[in-house]
This record gives structure tokens, sequence and C-alpha cells, in this order.
């Protein structure tokens, strides 16, 4: 099955008209088990490895969805954290054009046995040459086995998130998955990964 960071319970996206937007946005969040040990293997993102094109790098433990490195990237960064040292980004590149619906994701299988709900830190922001840019063409999405359990399309800073997984059905182990989606269609020029 092909995933597409739709929340496929939900529905696809859909087509949007195009706009043409001047920045990066970015979406770096930090995650952690509330109420119990369960299996998250890097939760805190303190080690990572390389992936395509250098420099991009993913949490260890972690896999990357949907590759298409021309217009997305992955990294762990020093740039904003909350606990430990580092933390998740995925990205739109400068410069590319994208598709309503286009994404980049990260995912991990996790036992979530005993565990009532993921709690975590997220900053959504946009960067570029404008001095009024806003993270509104993209979506931050926390997905569990293709459900969307949260999802953010304004930029800022929002601290202690959670979502409750103690009714998510099924045996373990489930994916987890945070995402960057494009919202409308569009091209974006000038921009910096800060």
């Amino acid at each position: 099955m092909t995933r597409v960071c739709t929340g496929n319970r939900k529905g696809p996206i859909g087509d949007r008209p195009e706009v043409h937007v001047r920045y990066l946005a970015v979406f770096a969040l930090l995650l952690w088990p509330a109420v119990s040990a369960a299996d998250f293997l890097n939760g805190g993102v303190e080690q990572s490895y390389s992936v395509t094109p250098s420099p991009d790098s993913v949490p260890q433990y972690w896999r990357l969805e949907n590759t298409d490195h021309t217009i997305f990237g992955s990294q762990v960064t020093y740039a904003w954290k909350t606990e430990g040292s580092r933390a998740a980004g995925l990205f739109s590149r400068y410069g590319r054009t994208f598709g309503a619906g286009s994404y980049q994701s990260i995912y991990q299988m996790v036992n979530l046995t005993g565990m009532a709900a993921i709690a975590f830190d997220a900053r959504l922001a946009a960067y570029g040459t404008s001095t009024n840019l806003v993270f509104n063409n993209f979506d931050a999405v926390l997905l569990v086995d293709d459900v969307p359990l949260w999802t953010q399309s304004v930029d800022g800073t929002y601290l202690d998130q959670q979502v409750d997984i103690s009714r998510v059905p099924g045996p373990d182990p489930h994916r987890i998955e945070l995402c960057i989606r494009a919202r409308v269609s569009g091209q974006f020029f000038v921009a910096n990964w800060v």
C-alpha cells in the first residue's frame, strides 16, 4: 500500500488553485511517550543517520517516506529544541514547484501497549526574504496508522501537545508518522534553512 500522508481514512486532499510564495516551510518536532515506556526508539532525536542528498539526515530508528529529495528535505537539527540537544526537521526546499498534496514524512513502527498518549513539542516556521512570512501553505501532521491525530497549518511554537492513543485499534506495532504536506500548488523561491 502506498502511503500519501493524507490520512487515508479521512480522504485525499484534492486539487487546489496555484499559489506563488517565497519561503521555506519547516516542521520541527520532538516526540516522546507520555504515560508509559512504550517502544519509541530515539524519541528525543539524539542520534541520526545521513540520507541522500547530503547533508540531509533522519533520526536513528526512523525511516524516510516519499524520498523526493528534489522538493523536500529532512534534518536532525540543533537550530530548535525543547528537550535534549536536537530535533527532527522536515522542510520544503527553496526554488521548487509543489503540487497540492506532495509531502515527505518520517515514521517508526512502535509497540503502543499500555500507552495512553503521545506528547510532543512542535515548531512551524517559514524562512525567506520577506518580513511577513507564515507557515500557511503546508500542513504539519502526526498520524498513527494513517489516521491524522494532530494537524496544524499555522506558524508558531506548540509546546506540550498531546494526542490520545488509548483507543488505537489493532495489534502492535503501529506506524507513528510525522509529515509535512503542501496544502496548495506553488513555487517556492528565495529561502534559507536556519
